[in-house]
């Protein structure tokens, strides 16, 4: 879910104070050259010349700083020369005039008014620019200025959301919660920050918390699907999840049903931080923030997720395994380390890392050092008939394919394309593919600016990789 939908909103018509000006009789108890400037001021601002008319104006209160009318006329100045700077665009210059003319009269409802319309257009520039926290101080201001001004309020709340938002992709959780609920504060109706606050309580397995917000967030927006789903979703998760012991270790987050005696949560937690350091290691990548882990029985893990059988673990934000009665302690450390490398590339890549290396690279990452790689049986076959499959084919997620063997076959290609890179390459390059994909980047464009190959030849050599290394061993 995006913040893309958040739009900002500019202030009504800006005031104007020409009809404030007044020139001076000659017959006024001022020195004549006072009345002169002030005059010659007045007939240039008439003429829309803002210069002139500052230039002579300033002259004038210089002369006579007693003078309430001149004063005005000098604030007006001002004031009408910011009018037009901010129609032009510059809404920093005319900020600069808007204050000059509260200098002068501080006590001015339409100058102030000016100044924080001002603000929130410098607001909305800088938020349009990303730069959330100088859109905060710029709309901070004008709120100031302005303290029920429902656009300055809404444009506030879309601007924490943003903000919020910005953390939230990083992992950071709490920073993030913190401008959510700021963003709440100035308009409660929004609902993107309702679903993003629900989104950090639901990582950091707060559940009741992100139930309430998912479902303040559909209170506002019905049509967001996505928040149905995971109020759905949530639900089933509560009913199980609540029931299972929880603790943490180092970053990990561990969930897990402590009635179970063949559950060893010290192998787990061992498996967890090998996989941190070792997988770490080749990615050069060590999250900091906290990732949460759910072990269920084979029943629990069908009630929470909506995927084949023959599935052994999943990563969905959060990592989920299944723990069949008698799972011997390997394969479990091995689905560990396939659902961490999961997490990692989710994290480096923003989620934009297509299937076939991502599910490679798990696959890949869940043998340490020293141990015999993934199983090729099905690919060899597969190159024996000429039906190897492509990566057009490979990028679509086949986590949810019914037939295991289809799947298995997927999974071994994936794991082949990454064993070629890694082999004529080195892994580094492996890792400027996942900045690459992190960036939007697609397959094609990666392949040409890191292989110098089109998609046809980058198989092509594949495909001769896996007649002589894998078919051939």
């Amino acid at each position: 879910m995006g913040a893309g939908g958040l739009g900002v909103r500019k202030m009504g018509k800006t005031v104007l104070r020409i009809l404030l000006l007044v020139a001076l009789p000659a017959s006024c108890a001022l020195a004549a050259d006072t009345i002169s400037h002030n005059n010659a001021g007045v007939g240039a601002l008439e003429k829309g010349d803002f210069v002139t008319a500052i230039f002579y104006l300033e002259q004038a209160v210089d002369e006579d700083p007693s003078s309430e009318v001149m004063k005005r006329n000098l604030a007006t100045a001002y004031n009408n020369f910011g009018v037009k700077l901010l129609k032009d665009g510059k809404a920093k210059s005319a900020l600069e005039r808007f204050n000059k003319a509260r200098e002068i009269l501080p006590d001015d409802a339409g100058f102030r008014d000016n100044a924080a319309k001002a603000y929130n257009q410098l607001g909305i520039k800088a938020l349009e620019e990303k730069s959330f926290s100088v859109a905060e101080n710029y709309l901070y201001a004008a709120l100031r200025l302005q303290p029920e001004a429902t656009t300055i309020r809404k444009n506030l709340s879309v601007c924490m959301t943003n903000y919020g938002v910005k953390y939230y992709e990083k992992k950071e959780y709490e920073m993030a919660r913190l401008k959510l609920t700021d963003a709440i504060s100035f308009d409660e109706t929004n609902p993107s920050a309702h679903a993003f606050l629900g989104n950090t309580y639901y990582y950091t397995q707060q559940l009741e918390k992100a139930l309430v917000s998912y479902q303040n967030a559909l209170k506002y927006d019905p049509k967001l699907l996505y928040v149905r789903k995971k109020i759905e979703a949530i639900k089933k998760e509560i009913a199980v999840e609540g029931k299972l012991a929880d603790t943490t270790y180092s970053i990990f987050r561990i969930l897990y049903n402590s009635d179970d005696a063949k559950v060893d949560l010290g192998t787990i937690q061992q498996a967890l931080w090998d996989a941190y350091y070792d997988i770490g290691t080749h990615f050069q990548y060590y999250p900091r923030h906290t990732i949460v882990v759910i072990l269920y029985s084979p029943e629990e893990f069908k009630k929470i997720s909506d995927v084949p059988k023959w599935v052994a673990g999943l990563y969905d934000g959060k990592i989920r395994i299944p723990h069949p009665e008698g799972m011997e302690m390997a394969e479990l450390v091995k689905i560990i380390r396939h659902e961490y490398t999961h997490a990692l590339t989710h994290d480096i890549c923003k989620g934009k890392c297509v299937n076939w290396l991502n599910e490679g690279l798990a696959r890949t990452m869940e043998y340490a050092a020293g141990e015999e790689g993934p199983s090729y049986a099905l690919l060899k076959k597969a190159y024996a008939k000429g039906e190897l499959l492509d990566l057009t084919t490979l990028s679509k997620n086949f986590v949810y394919m019914k037939d295991s063997k289809k799947a298995a076959l997927a999974y071994e290609h994936s794991s082949s394309f990454v064993a070629f890179i890694i082999d004529r390459y080195g892994l580094y390059k492996v890792r400027n593919i996942l900045g690459r994909f992190a960036k939007g980047q697609t397959t094609k464009e990666v392949l040409k600016e890191e292989f110098y190959r089109t998609e046809e030849d980058f198989l092509k050599e594949w495909k001769e990789y896996v007649g002589e290394y894998i078919v051939g061993q």
